[in-house]
């Protein structure tokens, strides 16, 4: 066992700057290699290894100066720590006074009556005992507190002024830099320094300006005088309302602030610096520049502490940078008298100050001025001028006159403008009337006159004359209508305006209607004139009518309302029943009566709704200038219907007009097969009674008229819904003519829109003739088919389907028939499956194209006939040797035929030992002639698809072989070479039977080694004892290859 001792190993021995030592006895150890190794605080230490006697080994290592602390014996014996190795011990300081340090102000003095401080550091000293004395001008009561971390903490408290001395030892020897010779000045009273002037006040100093304040100690002692700017300070500004307060001469209304200050952030650096001027009387002039606006903090410090109201906050503004905005800043400044004069005040940039305002009138100083704080750093200054004059708005912001002002403003009044003409009372004038008229300003104030029209022609007014403050004008109006004259003196309305000059020209009133053209125009039912003089003007209308007998018929004409003319629109051409009103009504407006068609209440039968005539009556309200008039005819013949406008005749005005007799007309139907007629009806919603008209949607359709002895007229038809349209339209949307055929024989062509059932009513002078017409309508391009049915692709032999949609398509019965390329009928069934959707089942049985017809209403439907190819993977058949065998690195082929499969994709994949290449070719005959070469032996399988689906007898496996042995393709390499060569028989076929034999000249081969590299070539190896001529033999499945045996000196 090894066995250590020493004092290098009791911690409670061992101090910095010294050499340990201790001993290591390894004589009852045996052998074995002896390792030491000591790790300080600084890393490994020096040692030094002294064999005392055979296996009694001493060890010293020493211990810093600066380093005590833990340290660590690592002792090894043969590779293997000893017991309790690895040892660890403890360095303590060495005792040394020289390692004391003595720092802090109170080693170098200050004021009396505070406490001076200051710290004894002995922490690398060691151990040893600290003894400290303090002598002065009196004693000092002293305090020392242990810090616990090999420092102490002494105050002491000097009373009198005047120079200490402090002593200090340790371990009884003194450190180093005693005795220490503090000195202590007599204590000041800072709060009695005063301070004064604009530098310091709230507000007054601008930015660029110096700011000057006086220090006055002479009542505070000794004391040094310290001034520091710091600012603009993070302040959170005043929300304090502010109020008008005009002062007395000037007059101004004046704002006041509250300050606030928020704790500083960032950087203590200021955009000002303070200079301290000393006076020598215990007096002093400080003064600064400040650069930026903002809120400033001015600290005054003697002897170390603020001094009363210490720090100062000065708001330092910059009046040059408040905004202004208001009448009279930016623009001409006119205003109008009772409009209030407003004013923003924007500060934001401008910094802490006082707004104050005075304005200035015809009257002198105005004291009701109002200044409303809106923000922090923004005002709203209002006063209202009550008599017309200049105006002087003034404005101050700490004292300092801001930009753009005193502001000059002009007051007017429109209220004394005065507007004279002939025409300007909105009685009726011809166009290209002379307009003339005056206007008058002399007691208005300065003000900008603004006159503009507006009417139905850009007219450009300019005074052509002026005289004594008055402006004459003149236009002549070319365009009939209202033209509104606007007059604004400074951009008020001047009295009466707009004034109204109304226009007409009767050359612009359009006549119509069956009292004018005589279409519709029947005996016993009331003759309608309407006049539209919406593009004429307004002027007053006189109008007569003169019957074939010579008999004068009075007519009146009365205005229809803008709604009353949109319900008209809305009925399409109702009936209009004698009389339109009371013509003895205050408004001279009447009561509009319509005659128009509605179904019958409750009436739910699928036949043709019942039709009963109701009665309407339109208030109008709004005129549209849409005027109605009507006489009743009571006679056949031409009457006389003359129309005045204002003073003028109306267009071609007497008009005369030819009423006809309607009754005479006839109508004709195009005759229909019924058994025809029933199929294409079957199943249809509206079934009438009796034999309709049957059409195709855009498809013309037609029906005779013959208006034999009916006399003058214009022939019409009205389209009417059987059942609701999608959009709940009354009259279904038909492209109709009538053409005429022969005199009195017309014939009505009408191609209809839309897939539902029709009445027709044929009307000759907007009268009906006879009963409506029905016509039942089908549409089969609006039928759908879609489906996998339809879908190319399909395979032979699978059920299939598609599907049909009739909706919107109109009454009709659905057919089928599928043909297929050989013309064989494919069956098919069709069924119902719900509302208006069927399903059309179908199984085709060969491959090729097949034809999809489709028939609604015996009408093709949309997209049809419908071609689908059909293809039949069964039918594919793949032969040939190729799918049976193949021989290594040759090319083997087999055929595909897809003659009888229809169309289709043919995919072909090989599957073996080593990818390989298929090349598929197709014939002149519809088949494929494919080849591929296989480069490795083994078993391949083709997988062979046709439309993605497998064919028959698929996967097909297909064995891959060498050829034949040939040793005569075999190939030696290398043979020169004594011992080793390489054999090439990756062409020489065969299954592997390679021989090799090699003798010396005196003795045989000592080894042979042959290496198959799984491609069919050899590496050989030989090794011969004896130099000479070595016969080798190299044979293939028996047979020796190209140039064996070979000789080979070795």
């Amino acid at each position: 066992a090894v066995a250590v001792y020493g004092e290098g190993l009791e911690s409670e021995k061992l101090f910095t700057d010294m050499w340990a030592e201790f001993f290591i006895d390894t004589r009852k150890a045996g052998k074995g290699e002896l390792q030491v190794q000591v790790t300080g605080p600084g890393g490994g230490e020096e040692l030094k290894i002294e064999e005392v006697e055979d296996g009694l080994q001493k060890v010293a290592y020493f211990i810093d100066p600066e380093e005590a602390g833990e340290y660590t014996i690592n002792v090894l014996f043969a590779d293997q720590h000893i017991p309790h190795s690895p040892f660890k011990v403890n360095a303590a300081w060495k005792t040394d006074p020289a390692k004391v340090k003595a720092y802090g102000p109170g080693l170098e003095g200050g004021i009396t009556n505070q406490w001076a401080e200051f710290t004894l550091d002995m922490s690398k000293a060691g151990s040893g005992g600290l003894t400290m004395s303090i002598e002065g001008p009196q004693e000092a009561e002293v305090k020392v507190q242990d810090e616990e971390d090999g420092t102490a903490k002494v105050q002491f408290l000097p009373l009198q002024a005047g120079e200490y001395k402090v002593n200090v030892s340790f371990a009884d020897e003194p450190i180093p830099g005693v005795p220490f010779k503090p000195v202590f000045e007599p204590c000041t009273d800072a709060s009695k320094v005063k301070a004064a002037g604009i530098g310091i006040e709230p507000t007054g100093v601008k930015v660029g300006e110096v700011a000057v304040f006086e220090v006055d100690s002479t009542e505070a002692g000794p004391g040094a005088l310290e001034c520091s700017i710091d600012g603009p300070l993070d302040q959170s500004r005043s929300t304090t309302p502010i109020h008008a307060n005009p002062p007395t001469s000037p007059a101004y209304a004046s704002g006041n602030r509250k300050q606030s200050v928020r704790p500083r952030r960032g950087s203590l650096r200021s955009s000002a610096r303070a200079h301290i001027t000393n006076n020598n009387d215990d007096t002093y002039s400080v003064q600064y520049t400040p650069k930026k606006i903002g809120q400033y903090s001015v600290m005054v410090m003697y002897d170390g502490k603020h001094i009363t109201g210490s720090p100062y906050l000065v708001n330092i503004s910059d009046p040059t940078k408040v905004k202004l905005n208001g009448p009279g800043v930016k623009d001409d400044g006119v205003q109008c008298v009772g409009v209030p004069l407003v004013y923003a005040v924007d500060t934001v940039d401008a910094g802490e100050g006082d707004l104050e305002v005075a304005v200035y009138g015809p009257e002198g100083c105005n004291k009701d001025v109002e200044i409303e704080k809106t923000t922090d750093t923004n005002y709203v200054v209002r006063y209202t001028p009550d008599k017309a004059g200049a105006y002087s708005v003034a404005m101050k912001y700490s004292g300092t006159d801001i930009p753009n002002t005193p502001v000059k403003v002009g007051v007017f009044d429109a209220g004394k403008v005065g507007v004279v003409g002939e025409h300007l009372n909105g009685e009726p004038i011809k166009v290209g009337t002379p307009v003339d008229f005056a206007i008058s300003a002399v007691d208005a104030g300065e003000g900008e006159l603004g006159i503009v029209m507006e009417g139905p022609s850009q007219v450009q007014l300019a005074p052509n004359s002026q005289e004594d403050g008055v402006l004459n004008f003149n236009f002549t109006p070319i365009d009939p209508g209202d033209y509104k004259i606007n007059a604004k003196f400074g951009e008020k309305p001047v009295p009466g305006s707009p004034f109204l000059v109304q226009v007409y020209d009767a050359d612009k009133v359009e006549v119509s209607g069956p009292a004018i053209s005589g279409e519709g125009a029947t005996i016993g039912k009331p003759a309608l004139v309407k006049l539209d003089t919406k593009r004429a003007g307004k002027a007053p209308i006189a109008a007569s009518v003169k019957a074939p007998n010579g008999e004068e018929i009075p007519m009146d004409f009365k205005p229809i309302s803008e709604a009353d003319l949109s319900v008209l629109e809305a009925l399409g051409r109702p009936d209009l029943e004698a009389g339109l009103g009371d013509s003895d009504k205050p408004d001279g407006k009447f009561p509009l009566k319509a005659k128009v068609r509605a179904s019958k209440p409750g009436d739910s039968s699928p036949d043709r709704p019942v039709k009963e005539d109701a009665s309407m009556e339109i208030q109008p309200n709004v005129e549209s200038g849409i005027y109605f008039g009507d006489f009743l005819p009571e006679e056949p013949g031409v009457y006389e219907v003359d129309i005045s406008y204002g003073d003028d005749v109306v267009g071609d005005s007497p008009f005369k007009v030819s009423v006809a007799k309607p009754d005479s007309v006839k109508l004709k139907l195009p005759e229909v097969d019924e058994q025809i007629a029933m199929e294409w009806i079957d199943g249809a919603e509206s079934s009438p009674d009796f034999l309709p008209l049957f059409a195709t949607v855009g498809e013309p359709s037609t029906i005779d008229v013959h208006t034999d002895d009916a006399g003058p007229g214009k022939l019409s038809a009205v389209f009417e819904p059987v059942t609701e349209t999608p959009q709940g339209e009354v009259h279904a949307p038909v492209d109709y003519d009538f053409v005429e055929v022969e005199p009195d024989h017309y014939q009505l062509q009408f191609v209809p829109q839309s897939p539902i059932d029709l009445d027709v009513t044929i009307l000759y002078n907007d009268q009906p003739v006879g009963e409506p017409q029905r016509v039942i309508l089908s549409n089969p391009k609006a039928c759908r088919a879609h489906g996998p049915g339809l879908s190319p692709g399909l395979l032979a032999n699978e059920e299939t389907h598609f599907f049909v949609e009739t909706e919107n398509a109109g009454p009709g019965k659905l057919s089928c028939n599928i043909k297929g390329s050989d013309e064989v009928e494919v069956p098919c069934e069709v069924e119902g499956i719900e509302g208006d959707k069927y399903k059309v089942i179908y199984t085709p049985t060969k491959a090729g194209n097949h034809e999809v017809s489709v028939r609604y209403a015996r009408g093709q439907i949309n997209g049809g006939p419908f071609t689908v190819n059909i293809c039949n993977p069964s039918a594919v058949k793949a032969y040939g040797p190729g799918l049976e065998k193949a021989i290594l690195n040759q090319e083997a082929e087999f055929t595909i035929d897809v003659q009888e499969a229809g169309e289709g994709a043919l995919g072909i994949a090989l599957e073996g030992p080593r990818r390989t290449e298929v090349h598929p070719h197709e014939t002149e005959d519809g088949t494929f002639r494919v080849t591929y070469t296989p480069t490795v032996a083994g078993i391949y399988k083709f997988i062979i698809k046709f439309a993605d689906v497998e064919i028959p007898n698929v996967p097909f496996c297909v064995r891959v072989e060498r050829a034949e042995a040939d040793a005569s393709k075999c190939e030696v390499k290398g043979i020169e070479v004594p011992g080793s060569f390489v054999v090439d028989a990756s062409l020489a076929g065969g299954n592997g039977v390679l021989e090799v034999c090699a003798v010396g000249a005196f003795v045989p081969a000592r080894y042979i080694s042959v290496t198959h590299n799984g491609d069919y070539t050899f590496n050989i190896k030989y090794d011969i004892p004896d130099p000479g001529e070595t016969w080798i033999s190299v044979k293939w499945h028996g047979e020796h290859v190209p140039g064996s045996p070979f000789t080979v000196h070795t």
